[in-house]
């Protein structure tokens, strides 16, 4: 019976809810809603204006939907205590919020606890609150990002945020960084290096110049800086502290003679070898641009790198002659002004083969002499691909080709059916290493100079 009563008040429920949405009178019964809305707090859309300021049936609503003060009329939404209820279940109902309700620190503080991005929809003045946003970006760092500049550049509130998530410091204010303890926390760094993946192109001013303020340096290479892209303005503080090579040095000194910049200009050119070519390609669009602040620098820079070239040529044939790392490295990150400098190339490729690589589109990489000198001086590397796979234009002898077997095994198999059918190469391969033998085709194990070749 019970049940059978239950179902019942379930049918009534469910009618009278029906009937309540268009019965004006039914609207107007204050017992009837009151019992209707525990059950239904979504009728409360269709109460009378009434009973829709009426406290008790609004707290009871408001309580289980927040969403429904949008219904609510003024003298509702503008009551502090009723208003509480309504964003303590939803925050983001603040942006109907009026008068004195509106302005409560209550409830500003409630919205700040959600974590959530109704924090938008707070008056402006909260905004500036210290306090207010220490609440914020304890639950959800990010929120930081709605905050003024003064506020965004608090250590405390700053602190607050980098304890949850240290990738928020793209959203502080350059002025966050004049803090110690901001700026520690904000970046690792290993003996006066940014450690790697720690920067972007969205890094606060501040943070750069916090960087080189402390005499500390970043390796390009292992940052997520594209300094193509990355604000202007932050340009040459990047490239104050980074260190090693720099890439896509034509646009990037196009970029800084757009700017008419000379200080960048001659930032760029100095510190990071700028190629007389590069900069007599660039000049004639400073001259018909009339960039009249970097031009004057650009010409004076052409006429003073004739006479360093030759000297920076000499240091690095004598650098190679020495079988010099160094000398290598520098060859490397100015391979385009040597790419068909023979001599050099050719010195080179006796010391590191690597060379091969930079010069693909160079008529000497199909120099016999300079790819045998390469074949001969490579450094096997696993995690790379074959040699004679890297290098499929090149023109590689038979004496090559044993070599190359001799030193990767991984050379024989790339080879053609045919080269791998040569007794002389799978011998060599055989020789590479243990348990390359039983890799060959059947065929070619049976051959006796292979089964002596195996180790």
């Amino acid at each position: 019976m019970k049940n059978t009563n239950k179902e019942m008040s379930v049918r009534l429920l469910n009618a009278l809810s029906e009937d309540y949405k268009t019965d004006a009178k039914l609207q107007s019964d204050k017992e009837l809603t009151l019992s209707l809305v525990e059950k239904r707090p979504e009728l409360y859309e269709y109460a009378s204006d009434t009973l829709k300021a009426d406290e008790e049936i609004a707290s009871i609503c408001f309580r289980n939907d927040g969403r429904l003060i949008r219904f609510a009329p003024e003298s509702v939404r503008s009551d502090p205590k009723i208003a509480l209820i309504a964003a303590t279940d939803y925050p983001l109902c603040v942006s109907f919020l009026t008068g004195e309700a509106a302005n409560s620190r209550e409830i500003a503080e409630v919205v700040a606890k959600s974590g959530g991005s109704a924090i938008e929809a707070l008056p402006e003045k909260y905004f500036s609150d210290k306090e207010i946003a220490r609440i914020a970006v304890t639950k959800n760092a990010k929120n930081i990002r709605f905050f003024s500049e003064s506020v965004r550049a608090d250590e405390s509130v700053c602190l607050a945020a980098l304890a949850q998530d240290r990738t928020v410091c793209v959203y502080f204010a350059d002025d966050a960084f004049a803090s110690d303890k901001v700026f520690e926390r904000s970046v690792r760094a290993d003996r006066g290096v940014i450690g790697a993946n720690t920067l972007t192109n969205d890094m606060p001013l501040g943070l750069f110049e916090k960087i080189a303020e402390k005499n500390m340096t970043i390796r390009l290479t292992a940052q997520k800086l594209d300094l193509l892209t990355i604000d202007y303005d932050k340009l040459y503080a990047v490239l104050s502290v980074c260190e090693g090579n720099v890439i896509r040095k034509k646009e990037l000194l196009m970029r800084v003679v757009e700017k008419d910049d000379r200080k960048c200009a001659e930032l760029l050119c100095e510190k990071f070898s700028v190629l007389p070519q590069t900069v007599k390609e660039i000049l004639p669009y400073a001259v018909q641009h009339r960039k009249m602040r970097v031009l004057p620098y650009l010409m004076s820079f052409m006429n003073a790198r004739s006479v360093g070239e030759r000297e920076e040529r000499e240091k690095i044939i004598r650098g190679l002659k020495r079988n010099s790392p160094k000398a290598v490295q520098t060859l490397f990150d100015s391979v385009a002004e040597y790419k068909n400098d023979r001599e050099v190339i050719l010195l080179c490729a006796g010391v590191n083969g690597e060379i091969l690589k930079y010069i693909e589109d160079s008529p000497l990489f199909r120099d016999p002499e300079i790819v045998s000198a390469c074949v001969k001086s490579y450094v096997v590397k696993n995690a790379d691909k074959p040699f004679v796979q890297w290098f499929k234009d090149a023109k590689f002898s038979y004496d090559d080709l044993k070599v190359l077997c001799r030193k990767d095994y991984r050379n024989y198999f790339a080879l053609s059916n045919d080269l791998q059918k040569d007794v002389g190469l799978c011998v060599e391969a055989v020789r590479s290493g243990i348990g390359v033998y039983d890799k060959m085709d059947e065929e070619m194990k049976k051959i006796p100079a292979v089964k002596e070749a195996k180790r």
